[in-house]
């Protein structure tokens, strides 16, 4: 579903700053279904080549950390990952070199 929130701060604050890093913390105040979608579009987006999860990653439903995984595996233009103080469990990270 379109969320003009998130296209505003797509439009407005990222594609204004020529930044392309996208930074979940400033989506968790969304439901976790929408952050799926988020996420969800990195696989078909060239615009944003860094993707950065916050300290309070840990707090993320399984599927939202599936569904980055996968991602990760399919996404052309996905550099890098920042997982800085994410709290995140070892079997999220075996499971990401393995993507």
């Amino acid at each position: 579903p379109f969320r003009e929130e998130v296209a505003w701060d797509v439009d407005t604050i990222y594609f204004s700053h020529d930044s392309h890093e996208l930074a979940l913390a400033d989506f968790e105040h969304l439901d976790h279904k929408d952050l799926i979608c988020i996420i969800s579009a990195l696989e078909y987006n060239t615009w944003f080549s860094k993707l950065s999860l916050s300290p309070n990653s840990s707090k993320m439903a399984s599927d939202v950390l599936d569904r980055i995984l996968s991602v990760v595996a399919k996404s052309i233009s996905l550099q890098e990952i920042f997982l800085s103080s994410s709290g995140l469990r070892a079997d999220f990270f075996q499971r990401l070199a393995a993507a």
